[in-house]
């Protein structure tokens, strides 16, 4: 009777697992790193974790895309500041566990772009991510990306 009772407490206690969020940047951290224009200097994809029937996080780990955000290279101003564009996706889906019954979900995203200058001395913090310029060229630029934490 009480391994039935711990049995159902267990089950209770993973079917209620919290859903989490995660984020990937696609570039290495901490490398120095070149561009040219229309580059990608940063990008990071998002996900969450799958829900399952109780609307707790799947026991096996399954995600579903929430999108990106990509920071791109667009050049050089006369005045010297960098020309960067920043592109997000955002994707809004009901996919549930059921996708391992052969049913799936539908999604719809909405996108954004939005372009401005920036000071090439000074970092630029993006997405939990602080980009260093080191050298900017008309053509190229030269980067590292470092964890905002660990600065």
């Amino acid at each position: 009777m009480k391994s039935l009772a711990f049995v159902g407490v267990s089950i209770l206690l993973v079917a209620c697992a919290s859903i989490k969020q995660y984020q990937t940047v696609q570039q290495p951290i901490g490398r120095e790193l070149q561009t040219y224009v229309g580059g990608t200097i940063f990008r990071t994809e998002k996900e969450e974790s799958l829900p399952n029937a109780f609307g707790g996080a799947d026991i096996y780990g399954g995600c579903r895309p929430k999108g990106f955000t990509e920071l791109k290279f667009l050049g050089v101003s006369e005045s010297g500041s960098i020309k960067l564009r920043v592109l997000s996706t955002d994707i809004t889906t009901n996919e549930n566990w059921r996708r391992r019954f052969g049913r799936q979900g539908t999604a719809t995203s909405s996108s954004d772009a939005v372009d401005f200058e920036h000071d090439p001395t000074q970092p630029f913090e993006m997405e939990g991510v602080t980009i260093q310029f080191f050298k900017v060229e008309p053509s190229r630029v030269t980067y590292r990306l470092l964890s905002s934490s660990a600065l």
